[in-house]
């Protein structure tokens, strides 16, 4: 109990004091001793490398992660003060090298990001629409067919979208908020529907989330 004692006292206090404790623990003989004899057996590894050990850590994470986080937390909120401190030091020691660090990661996501979108233009494209659309106009996102080359999803009503070609699309002058037009871009969008033969399932997915919304309500 007292040895239990003493380690929950010691993950208690600042990261400052525990490293001190640490520093210390390590210079005594026996522990030396200790530390040299599991050099020699585990072929040079330290105690975090061994496999076993990573194996027993990740065990014991997973079977007392509440109990780890619930400490940590309690460990930040006695020592809010030392570890704001600690880490403006940090920062004012460091800054330049924090600053570079921050410019190459974004300078790399950046790449990543550019090369995502080249290798995924339709996935990255129809999502960023779903985004905008949700977003900063407060219109639902449902598809009803396939994004395709030059095309423009049009909102037949306030959730459900339609993809026809972008020349069709800008042909009516058309607002759905409004109603302004809607009935005439609609008519035009299920003739082109028709002609490329998507029109039924359309229109039978529309009417079945129609009824659906009905019955919620």
């Amino acid at each position: 109990m007292i040895a239990h004692y003493i380690k929950v006292v010691i993950r208690m206090q600042p990261q400052e004091q525990r490293r001190k404790y640490q520093r210390e623990y390590r210079k005594r003989p026996e522990v030396k001793v200790k530390r040299k004899e599991e050099y020699k057996k585990y072929n040079g590894k330290s105690y975090r490398q061994r496999s076993d050990i990573k194996k027993y850590m990740q065990t014991y994470y997973q079977n007392h992660k509440s109990k780890i986080i619930k400490q940590s937390q309690l460990r930040t909120k006695i020592n809010s003060k030392q570890i704001k401190a600690q880490r403006h030091q940090y920062y004012l020691e460091h800054k330049e090298e924090m600053l570079k660090k921050k410019k190459q990661r974004y300078q790399t996501d950046k790449k990543l990001q550019k090369q995502y979108r080249l290798t995924h233009k339709k996935q990255y494209k129809e999502s960023y629409k779903k985004h905008f659309t949700k977003r900063t106009r407060g219109l639902g996102f449902i598809p009803f067919n396939e994004l395709f080359e030059n095309s423009v999803g049009h909102h037949i009503d306030f959730e459900c979208v339609v993809y026809i070609p972008k020349e069709l699309h800008n042909s009516v002058h058309h607002n759905v908020w409004t109603g302004r037009g809607m009935a005439e871009i609609n008519d035009k969008a299920f003739e082109w529907l028709i002609e490329h033969g998507d029109a039924k399932e359309t229109l039978i997915s529309h009417d079945e989330m129609i009824v659906n919304q009905v019955i919620k309500k």
